[in-house]
């Protein structure tokens, strides 16, 4: 049985996950609850880390979490992107699988973000995610990270 891992304190969300001209792109934000700077990220589909970036850019300005976050200083830059070359064998394996990414804090895990790249399920429409509360893909994406990551869910 796999221990239980404690992630640094952080809060984010990985927005948008797209392959465009034989590039994977990871969008999102994500900051440290403790203030302290998004070293690097630890990006897996299926469990097997990709490694080969391109690009990797971190703790960019995104005005919209700041104003929703005002009190915390590190939400101010929180926005992120990875850009990860692959090939048409890998997109294929990419595509209907889950994508986790892993903020690096001092060298050491924040919480996993979570997202699909074309899901063969299809989301719930509008009108039912609004009966249920709206934010029905992030919130369902959170809780999945929380138990892959502090429970060891494979």
């Amino acid at each position: 049985m796999r221990s239980i891992c404690e992630p640094v304190p952080s809060l984010g969300s990985l927005d948008r996950v797209t392959i465009q001209d034989g590039i994977l792109r990871l969008q999102g934000w994500v900051f440290c609850l403790k203030n302290q700077p998004i070293d690097s990220f630890q990006v897996f589909c299926q469990g097997e880390p990709l490694t080969n970036w391109v690009e990797m850019a971190a703790n960019l300005p995104r005005p919209d979490i700041q104003q929703a976050f005002p009190t915390i200083p590190a939400a101010a830059n929180p926005r992120f992107r990875i850009f990860i070359p692959v090939t048409n064998q890998q997109q294929e394996q990419l595509r209907d699988n889950l994508i986790t990414v892993i903020p690096l804090i001092d060298g050491e895990p924040g919480c996993a973000l979570c997202n699909l790249l074309e899901p063969k399920l299809p989301l719930p429409d509008a009108e039912m995610v609004e009966a249920i509360g709206g934010g029905f893909a992030g919130v369902a994406f959170q809780f999945l990270a929380q138990f892959i990551q502090r429970a060891g869910l494979e």
